[in-house]
């Protein structure tokens, strides 16, 4: 629980600065556009665990917002999918780039022992986490919504 905490901590000071840009769900949607490319509602609230009308209005704000866009689906020309502007993909980036430089600051405080124990401990605890097949995870893997939608 404690380290729970602590990675909350270190989410909630990343998103403290965006609290006038974008919101906790429209911020999901622009890392999986980030991390899977260009998606329609369909799929990226399938990727999210909700439903399509949960993210069509966070997604209206976004393009409203110039962070995404909507264009027709080249496989599909009765589909439109999402995809991310360069402002939407700098802002992904700067929040990524912000968590990485405070984690980043506390792991390079340990002792290199400590650093591979805990290189170790992580892939290992990502290892469970992705293969879905936890018993503290009933519903599939719980980082579904990191994974491409394609």
């Amino acid at each position: 629980m404690g380290l729970s905490l602590a990675m909350t901590a270190i989410v909630a000071s990343t998103l403290a600065d965006l609290a006038e840009t974008v919101s906790v769900p429209q911020l999901r949607i622009l890392v999986l556009l980030h991390l899977g490319g260009p998606a329609n509602l369909v799929a990226i609230a399938r990727h999210l665990g909700v439903d399509r009308s949960n993210v069509s209005r966070p997604a209206d704000r976004l393009v409203a917002g110039g962070l995404a866009e909507r264009m027709t689906d080249e496989a599909d020309r009765r589909s439109v999918v999402l995809s991310l502007t360069a402002s939407g993909r700098r802002l992904v980036d700067s929040v990524m780039d912000r968590r990485r430089e405070i984690l980043g600051g506390l792991v390079g405080r340990l002792q290199e022992a400590d650093r591979t124990a805990l290189r170790q401990g992580v892939d290992a605890l990502l290892r469970l986490v992705d293969d879905g097949e936890s018993g503290a995870i009933t519903r599939g893997p719980l980082l579904r919504w990191t994974r491409s939608p394609r």
